[in-house]
């Protein structure tokens, strides 16, 4: 079987034929949730990755959807792998200037070392910390971006 490559794994090209037997193509569109659009090229690039990888012609954002679950996770790895840099120490985003301690349940902690745990990879550790600042920051930009529109 052809396929497209990806990474280690192959995608198979299908052989789809129509009801008389002829031989149809198959347009595969992706929709994909939006990336954060002040980082203009790496949000293409995250899209267009995505859209390769599934073997699609073309890609749709899809603006304000709640969580997108393995593709979310994708996102948040990708942005802080993007945003967080090391200068000897804890690698963090060198816009963050302001440390705040903010109380979380024991729950809701809990779920923050999870994701964080699966947002870290390549050597690269992600604090619950960290993840939370992120998660913070789209949460804020999300709402704002709702009171501009219905303003």
């Amino acid at each position: 079987m052809v396929g497209h490559q990806v990474g280690r794994d192959r995608l198979p090209e299908l052989d789809l034929k129509d009801h008389l037997g002829r031989p149809e193509t198959l347009q595969i569109t992706v929709f994909i949730p939006s990336v954060d659009r002040e980082h203009g090229k790496q949000a293409k690039d995250f899209e267009k990755r995505i859209t390769e990888a599934l073997g699609a012609q073309r890609s749709i954002p899809l603006e304000g959807l709640p969580s997108q679950g393995p593709l979310d996770l994708l996102q948040l790895r990708t942005e802080l792998g993007r945003r967080l840099r090391s200068s000897g120490g804890r690698p963090t985003d060198p816009e963050w200037t302001l440390r705040r301690v903010i109380p979380f349940k024991e729950k809701g902690w809990r779920i923050l070392e999870q994701l964080a745990a699966r947002c870290s990879h390549e050597g690269q550790t992600v604090s619950p910390s960290q993840l939370a600042a992120l998660l913070i920051e789209r949460g804020l930009q999300d709402l704002l971006r709702e009171q501009a529109r219905r303003a």
